[in-house]
Formats: C-alpha cells, sequence, structure tokens
C-alpha cells in the first residue's frame, strides 16, 4: 500500500463575540475558533518527498501567528484542539480588535503568517504551505489568508495544512482554522509502444523527426512509451468531470532535464480527502505517429477509480503497466494502436 501523508484541510474558522448586556466593555473583542479538516497527499518522484504523516500524532494545540497582531506567546497564538465527528475544532480564542480598529467600524482585518499543529510534547506536526511554496498546490483556498473579523459577528474561513517535518521548512507556509484531513497519494504508470503495429513502417520512424529517435537505443520494435496522463476528479457541483484536469507527462523531469519515457516510471500525485468519496477518471494520451508525431487520446473510460488508485495496479508491483498495441507477454493493459472513434 502507498505510503500515505495526511494533509489537513482547515475548514472553518468561526468568530463569535458576547457582549456584556450591564457594562460597557473596554475592548472589542471577537471570539474565534477553528473547525479543522484532513488531507492526505501523495508521495512524488521530485526533488523532495512529500513527509510521511505519523498516524499515531495527535494534534492538541494549533499554534498560528498574524501578520497585523502580536500574539502573547513570542508573536503566536495558542488554542487548544480537539476532535467531534471526525472534525478538528479549537476552543474559543478571544481576539482584541481594539488597536487595530482604525475607523471605528468594529472590524479588523487580518492575514496568517503560519500555521502549525502541535502534539502533546509541543512538536509539531502539521502545518500549512505558504503561497511560494512547493507544497502550495494542495492548498484549496488561497484567498482566505487575508480576512476581515468583526465584533459581535461570525465569520468563518477555510485553510489547508500538511504533515510537518523540520528539515522540509521551506516547503511549507502556515495556518489555523476549520481543518480537512486529506491523503495525498501516488500512482506510477509505465508504457511500451509496438511500432509493428502502426500503418507507418520502420523507416518512417527513423526518417520523420520524433521523440523516440531520443531514446538511449533509438528506434526499436519495442519502445518504452512517451505519453501524458490527464487525471480528472468528479464534481458533484456541476454533475461531471472537473473541467480542469491534472496533467503530467513523461517528456521531462519536473526539473526539465530529459526523461522520454526511459528508465522511471511516470508518477502522478493526487489528494484524497478522508471523510469523503472521490471518483477519479484517467485519460491516455500516447506519442506516436497519427499523420505526423502528436499525443491523440487512446484510451478512455477504461480507468476509473474511487479514493486510491491501488485499485488500478493489477499485479500490486506499484506501477501500472500498459502496452499500445502487443509486443510482450500479459500486459495489464492493453490499449489498440488507433485513436478512438477513428
Amino acid at each position: 500500500m502507498k505510503k500515505v501523508i495526511l494533509l489537513i484541510l482547515i475548514a472553518t474558522v468561526v468568530f463569535s463575540c458576547k457582549k456584556n448586556e450591564t457594562t460597557t466593555p473596554d475592548k472589542q473583542q471577537a471570539e474565534v475558533a477553528f473547525n479543522v479538516t484532513t488531507i492526505l497527499p501523495d508521495a512524488g518522484r521530485w526533488d523532495y518527498d512529500v513527509p510521511e504523516c505519523d498516524p499515531t500524532a495527535v494534534a492538541v494545540t494549533a499554534k498560528f501567528k498574524l501578520a497585523e497582531q502580536e500574539g502573547p506567546d513570542n508573536g503566536y497564538f495558542m488554542v487548544d484542539v480537539f476532535y467531534t465527528n471526525d472534525s478538528l475544532y479549537s476552543k474559543v480564542l478571544k481576539m482584541d480588535l481594539t488597536e487595530c480598529d482604525d475607523d471605528g467600524d468594529g472590524c479588523c482585518t487580518f492575514t496568517v503568517e503560519e500555521f502549525y499543529l502541535l502534539d502533546a510534547t509541543g512538536k509539531e506536526i502539521k502545518a500549512m504551505p505558504t503561497s511560494d511554496s512547493e507544497f502550495f498546490e494542495f492548498v484549496s483556498n488561497p484567498e482566505v489568508l487575508t480576512f476581515e473579523v468583526c465584533a459581535f459577528k461570525k465569520t468563518q474561513v477555510y485553510i489547508d495544512v500538511l504533515c510537518f517535518e523540520e528539515h522540509l521548512y521551506d516547503l511549507f507556509g502556515f495556518f489555523w482554522f476549520n481543518i480537512t484531513e486529506i491523503t495525498v497519494r501516488e500512482m506510477c504508470f509505465f508504457g511500451d509502444i509496438c511500432i509493428s503495429y502502426f500503418d507507418y513502417p520502420f523507416t518512417y520512424w527513423q526518417d520523420v523527426d520524433n521523440l523516440y529517435q531520443g531514446q538511449t537505443n533509438g528506434i526499436q520494435a519495442d519502445m518504452p512509451a512517451i505519453f501524458t496522463l490527464k487525471v480528472y476528479k468528479w464534481d458533484n457541483d456541476i454533475g461531471d468531470w472537473g473541467l480542469n484536469p491534472r496533467v503530467w507527462n513523461n517528456e521531462y523531469y519536473p526539473n526539465q532535464d530529459l526523461w522520454l519515457g526511459e528508465n522511471d516510471p511516470l508518477c502522478i500525485r493526487y489528494a484524497d480527502y478522508d471523510f469523503a468519496t472521490d471518483e477519479y477518471m484517467i485519460e491516455v494520451y500516447v506519442y506516436g505517429p497519427y499523420d505526423g508525431f502528436m499525443y491523440p487520446l487512446v484510451a478512455t473510460g477504461v480507468w476509473y477509480f474511487t479514493d486510491n488508485a491501488q485499485s488500478l495496479d493489477l499485479n500490486q508491483d506499484g506501477v501500472v503497466d500498459f502496452v499500445l498495441g502487443i509486443c510482450n507477454e500479459d500486459p495489464e493493459y492493453e490499449f489498440p494502436a488507433t485513436v478512438p472513434g477513428k
């Protein structure tokens, strides 16, 4: 089973204030509570490793820093957190709005700089990625980094966080509030392309400029496939697959070193919400000669999975293998060397 990493989608921050009915308060105060959810990310084959969550680690305290207000603990605010009905919440924290309410409307605007979750020993076990970090791609609600709080009103804010390791500090940023738990997962894919099943002779592959000529052994009857995967997630709001799929390709490694499908599989990463059913669909585009070399769609309606793509790995070796044409024995998946619909 693939390593999973607990991410946290910090879901809701509730701000509420209580007004004294008999006396006039000296300070305008808002009461803040955080509702937390967790997300799990996949580990990717990148210049860094996505940190793995410790399944025994339990968050008991939230620690956060605001750009506009000094916290009482070395600049930070601290508040206890607790689980109920699979959601993580914080106890109420009072925010002083007196100094920041310059125009007297009873409201202040804050920007979150850092957020951590701490265990009972005070160890930081989860943190939110900053906007310039490698992990920010998993943040679902970046617009809530800056928010307004008003006295005697309730406000909700949604934020995301990941499992935290000190040596990966530069990959993180920080947050607080209503937290949703997510698992970032990984699944790897490797393909073969069999040129004998195309309507183009061997000499065509050799003479017409194409990416396969750049592979280590050049043009062969059976070559590692150069391909693109588009990963769609079902969107309940529109009743269809999401309009913005994640796209993965094995021409170049993420650091732009030449890859061309050789040696390493193509590994996708996706966020699986722990307390929700997530449905995914993958389309396969394989580079080949179709009136010129291009990436046509060669497989759709084949790879569907719910929550964990491990179900696609039929032999459970950690890599989903496919072949375009027929040039090896017992592939996990065999696609025809033709474009669907033609």
